[in-house]
């Protein structure tokens, strides 16, 4: 019997929690806590980065997507960076449903383990509906990213919009005026 030594299995997105999030319940426009599916994309499976590559391609009027769609089809050899998702999918991650994910973020890891977000984009029909299918998507992945590491740094956008919704989830300016805003677990 020969064995191909050149042949690796592929494995899916990798589960690493479930996150309560805001679920439009359509009476009267009140939201139930629903949990949704953090997870971090496997860079060598196909099938994952053809998942978040497909979400990308149809979220229409999202400003990062495509950026971390790139990056996930480059992350093979990069061991400090990660692309993660947030999906409303329950299981079989392997087989990871475009049309279910709700967001998606792009960090690297420095090396005293901080985390630094690259890109973060919440799917924006989710952002521009008045009253969406689901809400707290952004502050769901943040939380998720908080349980993974001590300390997050990021640069975001300039748009006010942007910067209230990092102070809303515990982040600070630091040093002020500097748009460099870090959350710590130690409250800095």
């Amino acid at each position: 019997m020969e064995i191909n030594k050149n042949v690796s299995p592929y494995f899916g997105a990798k589960f690493i929690n479930a996150v309560a999030i805001g679920k439009n319940s359509h009476h009267k426009n009140k939201y139930f806590d629903d949990l949704v599916s953090f997870v971090q994309i496997e860079p060598t499976n196909p099938d994952d980065i053809e998942a978040v590559k497909n979400a990308a391609l149809y979220w229409k009027d999202d400003k990062y997507a495509l950026n971390i769609s790139y990056a996930a089809e480059t992350l093979k050899d990069n061991i400090e960076s990660s692309v993660y998702a947030l999906t409303s999918q329950k299981s079989n991650f392997q087989f990871l449903d475009s049309d279910k994910i709700l967001g998606l973020m792009h960090t690297t890891t420095f090396p005293n383990d901080t985390k630094f977000i690259e890109h973060i984009q919440v799917y924006p029909e989710l952002i521009n509906e008045k009253n969406p299918e689901y809400k707290g998507v952004g502050t769901g992945i943040l939380n998720s990213l908080k349980q993974l590491s001590n300390m997050i740094v990021c640069f975001p956008a300039s748009g006010l919009s942007v910067k209230s919704f990092y102070l809303k989830n515990g982040f600070r300016e630091q040093p002020a005026k500097s748009n460099c805003y870090v959350w710590a677990k130690n409250n800095i």
